[in-house]
């Protein structure tokens, strides 16, 4: 029986969560305030007896990532700890030959995700060189139609305008002093 005065009201549980604190069931007294443990009023209890703390984030021992970053996370996908790869060197896995490529590979210190990276092969493949009067399958031409030989290629072709207005701009130039010269014999 409930002592008078009082007039209770029903307090349901609620489970305390990652971020938030929970609660006990219990009965708060809408007259004056109290707390009691059951219907009856008969144990009274302190609000903070009711109190279930939250239970933080779980993040665990494992590191989520993606290609730059690794993280941890909560079940609740809250995370924590993200941070860059911090990489090992490279490892050579499979060497490139003339005709493969070959494959290389590091790994992150702190979490384990690994990077692979091909490394191109160190030639056009191997086996005889062609006969200079069969036409290469590949590009279609001979080795007299093609510059590439042992002998460097010398000059830069890139500007070749700009050398050929260099050279009008010049000749105009000494044409017009010639012009001038002979102006000025003339005059005196």
């Amino acid at each position: 029986m409930i002592p008078a005065g009082h007039k209770l009201e029903l307090v349901k549980s609620k489970e305390a969560t990652h971020d938030t604190d929970g609660n006990v069931q219990y009965y708060i007294c809408t007259v004056c305030n109290k707390v009691f443990k059951d219907d009856k009023a008969s144990e009274e209890i302190a609000l903070e007896d009711t109190v279930i703390a939250k239970t933080g984030h779980d993040y665990g021992s494992l590191y989520k990532n993606d290609a730059d970053n690794h993280w941890k996370e909560c079940a609740c996908g809250s995370i924590a700890e993200k941070e860059t790869h911090n990489f090992n060197e490279w490892v050579v896995v499979k060497e490139a030959t003339e005709s493969e490529n070959g494959l290389r590979e590091r790994t992150c210190a702190v979490c384990g995700y690994t990077m692979t990276e091909e490394i191109p092969a160190t030639g056009t493949g191997a086996g005889e060189p062609s006969d200079p009067e069969i036409p290469d399958e590949e590009n279609n031409s001979t080795d007299s139609d093609n510059n590439d030989n042992d002998s460097p290629q010398t000059g830069d072709m890139s500007e070749i305008t700009l050398h050929l207005l260099l050279i009008v701009v010049a000749a105009v130039g000494v044409g017009v002093t010639f012009t001038i010269i002979k102006r000025s014999k003339r005059i005196n």
